[in-house]
């Protein structure tokens, strides 16, 4: 059955998606499965840390035009701020646990990545009002 966020009809994910979104969702993470940013749809989209995650078949290894597809889309996903995990129906298929814990952990080093980029941020709006106010003193 077609899921409601679908405008464009139903896509199906597959069966490898399905059942990386469950080890997801057994890590009480939460996601959305067959996203569609309006340009294209993602496996498994984590909104809350602008990531996707796509679940690839052989063919996106092994050809040479869907592997420049996919690079494209990263790029652009990269260009929006949204970081794109590509993962091998192998990986799902043989080390489930392990490739959705080392998605756990990408998630936790975002956070802290985020959590510094603000850190950061926060540091050189100080700065510049310390340099504007000392600015607006010498003139």
């Amino acid at each position: 059955p077609c899921q409601r966020w679908y405008k464009e009809g139903c896509i199906s994910p597959s069966q490898e998606a399905k059942i990386f979104s469950l080890a997801l969702k057994k890590r009480d993470i939460y996601f959305e499965l067959e996203h569609s940013d309006g340009e294209k749809h993602v496996d498994i989209a984590i909104p809350s840390h602008k990531l996707h995650i796509e679940i690839d078949g052989f063919h996106h290894s092994n050809d040479s035009e869907q592997a420049l597809i996919d690079l494209r889309r990263t790029a652009h996903s990269f260009s929006e701020g949204i970081f794109t995990i590509r993962i091998p129906n192998v990986l799902v298929n043989e080390e489930l646990d392990f490739t959705a814990d080392t998605i756990v952990d990408v998630l936790r080093n975002l956070d802290k990545w985020s959590k510094k980029q603000k850190e950061q941020k926060h540091l050189l709006d100080l700065l510049e009002k310390v340099f504007t106010k000392n600015q607006s003193i010498e003139t």
